[in-house]
């Protein structure tokens, strides 16, 4: 028995779908966000993106939910700070901090 494990602990477990080989050889990997990053604006999804301290309304592709996440097909590369749980006063242009600045 492991005694990192103790009683009354929780483990947050999301299973994927199993694909065949076939389909999923040489495919890319997929890059996800949080649910709450995705928002509409203006009947379009878009994900508010963080450069420079800077925020950018990126629109979206989004594909298949994976749990709390969700796949984004364009729009958001490897890498991009994304805001989570966005405020509406959030625009393209609004300068911010991120955590560790």
């Amino acid at each position: 028995m492991d005694d990192r494990v103790l009683p009354e602990m929780s483990a947050k477990v999301m299973f994927l779908s199993k694909q065949d080989d076939a389909s999923s050889a040489g495919s890319a990997p997929v890059i996800t966000v949080p649910l709450s990053s995705v928002i509409t604006r203006q009947e379009r999804k878009v994900v508010l993106v963080v450069r420079d301290g800077t925020v950018i309304e990126s629109p979206v592709t989004v594909g298949e939910i994976l749990g709390d996440r969700i796949a984004v097909l364009e729009g958001v590369a490897v890498g991009d700070q994304c805001v989570v749980r966005p405020d509406p006063s959030l625009t393209t242009g609004t300068r911010v901090k991120t955590h560790g600045q």
